[in-house]
This record gives C-alpha cells, structure tokens and sequence, in this order.
C-alpha cells in the first residue's frame, strides 16, 4: 500500500533531521542491529563507517523518490539480488526494520511521535516487499 501524503512529507521531514549527523545516525542503526543479532556482524567486513554511509546513501534515494515511487522500486529490487550473495536471508529483513525504527526515534529525540513510526513502518514494508521478491 503506498504511502499518503502526509506519510511521504514525515518521512522526508524525519529523515532530513537524521541526515544531520549521517555518521551517528548511521552507528545507531548497526548498534540496533548487532544488538538485536551479534552474528550479523559477520556479514560486514569492510569500515563500518562506510557501510553506514552507503546506508545513508540508499535511504536517501528511498526517501526522495517517494514521489515517484516505481523509480525507487526498480532500485530496491537490485539491491535485494545484490544482499542475496552477501547471505541475507529473508528473516533479517525484519531485524532491519526493527533497527530503523530505532535509529529514526532515538535520532530524532524529543521530535519523534507515533506517526512518525507509523509511516516509517509503511515505507520500510513496502521496501521490504520489492527486495524479498527476488
């Protein structure tokens, strides 16, 4: 189901904010993740502040192509073929997701609500659906 409006101008304004401190909004994600699954650390050999960048980046595209929705689902698609050969398997997905959520609430503080999770949530189910249909 695709994202209202309001949901896409929430997304845009939240992550706007995360993107002013890319490197620790980023570190807070991974923190999440290898929290919630130390073995995923395996998974990334190279410099985690890099990784975290090229996080960032694909967020970035996600989060401006909203209007244009069938732009951002070809990107997602390749990516989830890509992720396939580094061993992602379908249930990280949802470890990924609890992950973002987290990054977004603690990385945007008191300015954090409901709704903001809420279409954080609906994006991220819809991105999660395109990359797992590989």
């Amino acid at each position: 189901m695709p994202l209202t409006e309001r949901q896409i101008r929430l997304v845009q304004f939240s992550f706007e904010k995360l993107t002013e401190n890319i490197d620790q909004s980023a570190a807070l994600f991974y923190d999440h993740l290898f929290h919630l699954d130390p073995s995923l650390k395996a998974m990334f050999k190279g410099d985690m502040r890099q990784q975290g960048r090229k996080l960032m980046q694909t967020l970035l595209v996600a989060v401006n192509g909203l209007d244009d929705f069938s732009m951002v689902s070809s990107s997602i698609r390749e990516l989830g073929k890509r992720h396939v050969n580094y061993g992602v398997q379908a249930n990280h997905y949802d470890l990924v997701g609890v992950a973002l959520l987290k990054m977004v609430e603690q990385g945007m503080g008191n300015e954090h609500t409901s709704e903001i999770s809420g279409a954080w949530t609906q994006l991220y189910d819809d991105l999660k659906r395109i990359a797992v249909q590989v």
